[in-house]
């Protein structure tokens, strides 16, 4: 293994964040991991690759440890691989005296919700009337008050859809409710509040950015789809967009505000945002890479991608500040297709992909379980079969291809499932 005194420290190197190490070791230097607790929990444990660092680090709630542990190095930068590294990376990067690391006093605001709507607020930036509470009755007083269903009702630091419930009486608030206080979160974190919202009513966007010292660059924008089963929005698909569309920069002016807003000054940033009637509105931003993403997809349509960009931001930084401003093209038609089970089994044999390989415009494809796994219904992100990426210069071949492969999942898991 190649060893430089120069190092990156990656905070929970799962998910996305499995293909930052390879990167920056590519450019000649180390990295380390950084657990931010004892166990990895067992969804994000197949896509940790120990062999990417040279030391792993477990956090057992004494920075000042870890900043003893890498005293003998000399650390360019902390990046969160996902969200449960986020608050962990602010605090370490700080501890350091890093001049990359971003303001310790809102990291709390990015990664709760609440208070990232309050901090929308502070600033005047649109944002979506919410409340938060760790009593029922309180929660209620707040729904008869805003007098509007629907209403959302979901945890506070979560993601990916995780007890997401979308309620149109207020027996469904209570039920809601209910399922979320004081149970695991799909981090394996107690959720000890409970927020609900005003409902946002449009086409949900997805943006994602990297920035370095204030300057927020564009890496893809794409538009959502989901299913809504039972009040759960569950995930279909989402397509690239194309600077040329009319919500590109509606929706790119947003978000910069709400980066600033937030003080994300340096590193990755993913947010959700609707585009309403009144124009966009935040639905939350993450202060990391996107999860459960294939880079090698969108830079096929785009010749760019998330992790490739935050990376360089490090490394080329010079680069990075002249070329910031400057918006990536679609070269292709790109569509990010979730995989929906829906129906719970134990896999009793290996499914047979090939008719999904087979497509026209297929890119790749990851299936997370393997025989023996107990397959559940889907019901969120964290429990999401795979993916499929479809790619092509053809935009109704990517159309063609998404309803075949649709069909085909309709046996699919009935066929590898008892």
């Amino acid at each position: 293994m190649r060893f430089n005194k120069k190092v990156f420290v990656i905070v929970d190197a799962y998910t996305t964040g499995k293909f930052v190490a390879p990167l920056i070791n590519a450019n000649g230097y180390s990295c380390i991991h950084l657990q931010s607790s004892k166990e990895i929990i067992p969804a994000f444990a197949p896509t940790f690759i120990e062999s990417n660092f040279i030391k792993n680090i477990i956090y057992d709630g004494e920075i000042r440890l870890v900043v003893k542990h890498l005293l003998d190095f000399e650390v360019i930068g902390v990046i969160p691989g996902t969200e449960t590294g986020v608050i962990l990376a602010d605090l370490l990067s700080n501890s350091l005296g890093l001049h990359t690391s971003n303001n310790l006093q809102l990291s709390h605001a990015r990664r709760n919700k609440h208070e990232m709507v309050n901090c929308l607020a502070k600033h005047e930036i649109p944002h979506a009337k919410s409340f938060q509470s760790n009593h029922l009755d309180e929660i209620l007083r707040w729904v008869e008050g805003h007098g509007k269903f629907p209403v959302v009702v979901k945890p506070l630091s979560s993601a990916g859809s995780d007890g997401v419930k979308i309620c149109n009486h207020i027996n469904e608030v209570t039920n809601a409710f209910n399922a979320i206080m004081n149970v695991k979160d799909i981090f394996n974190e107690i959720n000890a509040t409970v927020m609900v919202q005003r409902f946002l009513d449009g086409q949900e966007y997805i943006v994602n950015t990297v920035s370095y010292d204030g300057k927020h660059k564009v890496v893809d924008i794409w538009r959502k789809f989901k299913n809504k089963v039972n009040g759960i929005p569950i995930n279909d698909y989402a397509e690239i967009v194309a600077p040329s569309e009319p919500d590109y920069v509606l929706l790119f002016t947003y978000i910069f505000k709400v980066l600033d807003a937030l003080e994300i000054k340096f590193g990755a940033g993913h947010s959700e945002i609707m585009m309403t009637e009144d124009g966009p509105i935040l639905i939350e931003t993450a202060a990391r890479l996107e999860g459960s993403i294939d880079p090698s997809a969108v830079h096929e349509a785009t010749g760019n991608n998330h992790v490739s960009c935050l990376v360089n931001s490090y490394l080329s930084r010079d680069e990075f500040l002249q070329s910031y401003s400057t918006i990536n093209g679609v070269k292709k038609y790109a569509r990010h297709t979730f995989l929906v089970s829906p129906s719970s089994g134990v896999i009793t044999k290996e499914p047979d992909l090939q008719s999904i390989i087979n497509l026209p415009s297929f890119h790749s494809l990851s299936f997370r379980f393997e025989r023996g796994n107990h397959l559940v219904k889907t019901t969120s992100l964290a429990d999401f079969p795979g993916f499929v990426y479809l790619v092509s210069e053809d935009r109704q071949q990517v159309e063609t291809d998404y309803q075949i492969l649709r069909e085909y999942e309709k046996t699919l898991y009935s066929d590898i499932c008892s």
